[in-house]
């Protein structure tokens, strides 16, 4: 634009000097009214950070550094859609007995580098659902990027880190980024709105953790809907315990992360998926219950130390399962491929009922009976009554005998 004018006055230098200052003035304004409105539109499209109440639904709100720690809650919760939040570190959000961040649909909100956080004690927040420091309805984002951490640090046990309180929603929590509650789970979905077919994400390659890490860290409320994805990337640490509700789960663990406690699927149909690489060694200390197939995928090898409950089927595809817990509760099928093998004591292979106990273990690939000396010096010797069928091999190893 000030070409534009620079232009005009050279081009017409001579034949200005013939109008009065008026006529000038009305030349200019409509120049200078352009210039007015674009500016104007541009500020209606940001919101400042401390700002309060609503915000304007499509706006994009962005917390700089320059701005200090903000201490008022942005959005109001369910109907405040469309909103974009950025908040860049080092400085974030601290609040008291509220909501840090609360928006409706289709919410955008990333933490880059920055500490977000809330110290209830009783507060119902804008869901009613306790005071969570980040929340959001249904078909939204929420990046945790590195060095970020969402924590909340008060003794209300239902005010989560992060509440999700419907549908189609993807939460990234990045390498060198915290998720944590001092009291209650870290990320909660409340389920209040279900969908058939639109499922939560998590994709976690940083911390998720609860207090001193134990209870209840993720977990669901719905009995129905279509259920969560929960990604577990190499690097992701998770410290507490699983507790799934309705719907259909599929959790996907990588090698190189770590669940410390007790998994639970739920109802629906849940899956567990077991990826290995080149030369890796992982292990599940907790028990795994309410899941209706286990699928050992890639090179490396995974331990499950915990017991199997609820288990329909185990399939062993690539690489190394090796089951050393006491699975009395596990009645289901292990299918081992050309590819795969199976560590395991004789007391944690798959066992059916009286009359039943047939095609317990097909084994394509290698069946490897691991029983040795225990922690206390004894043999632990095991005795297997379930069939064994296909055409892989089997080996024994370690002191301990198998009948």
């Amino acid at each position: 634009m000030s070409r534009f004018i620079g232009t005009k006055s050279t081009n017409k230098r001579a034949h200005v000097k013939h109008h009065n200052l008026s006529s000038l003035y009305f030349l200019l304004t409509p120049i200078l009214l352009s210039s007015f409105i674009y500016l104007d539109a541009t500020k209606q499209a940001l919101a400042a950070c401390d700002a309060t109440g609503r915000i304007a639904n499509g706006s994009t709100v962005t917390c700089e550094n320059s701005s200090g720690v903000e201490t008022h809650t942005i959005g109001t919760g369910r109907g405040n859609d469309n909103v974009t939040v950025k908040v860049e570190g080092p400085n974030g959000i601290s609040v008291g007995n509220s909501n840090a961040i609360s928006l409706g649909n289709n919410a955008n909100i990333t933490i880059d580098g920055a500490t977000v956080e809330n110290n209830a004690t009783n507060s119902p927040g804008n869901y009613g659902t306790g005071a969570n420091v980040i929340e959001v309805n249904s078909n939204s984002t929420i990046n945790i990027d590195p060095g970020s951490v969402v924590r909340a640090n008060g003794t209300e046990n239902n005010g989560e880190a992060i509440n999700v309180h419907g549908y189609g929603n993807t939460i990234n929590i990045s390498s060198f980024a915290t998720v944590e509650s001092k009291n209650g789970a870290a990320i909660w979905f409340q389920d209040l709105e279900t969908s058939a077919t639109e499922k939560n994400t998590i994709n976690n390659s940083g911390l998720i953790t609860r207090g001193n890490g134990t209870g209840n860290v993720i977990g669901t409320s719905a009995k129905t809907g279509a259920g969560i994805v929960f990604n577990n990337r190499t690097g992701g640490r998770v410290e507490g315990d699983l507790l799934f509700a309705g719907g259909d789960d599929d959790l996907i663990f990588d090698a190189g992360s770590v669940v410390t406690g007790n998994i639970n699927g739920g109802g629906g149909t849940n899956t567990l998926t077991l990826n290995g690489g080149a030369n890796s060694s992982d292990e599940l200390k907790g028990a795994l219950k309410n899941f209706q197939s286990l699928t050992k995928k890639g090179d490396g090898t995974w331990t499950v130390s915990g017991p199997l409950q609820g288990f329909d089927t185990v399939l062993v595809e690539d690489g190394v399962l090796a089951l050393t817990g006491n699975n009395a509760g596990f009645s289901g099928s292990v299918t081992v491929d050309a590819n795969g093998e199976l560590q395991a004591r004789a007391q944690s292979l798959p066992t059916k009922a009286s009359g039943q106990n047939a095609n317990n273990v097909t084994n394509n690939g290698l069946l490897h009976f691991v029983n040795d000396t225990l922690a206390d010096g004894s043999l632990d010797n095991g005795t297997y009554v379930g069939q064994i069928t296909g055409t892989g091999s089997v080996l024994k190893t370690g002191a301990g005998t198998v009948s």
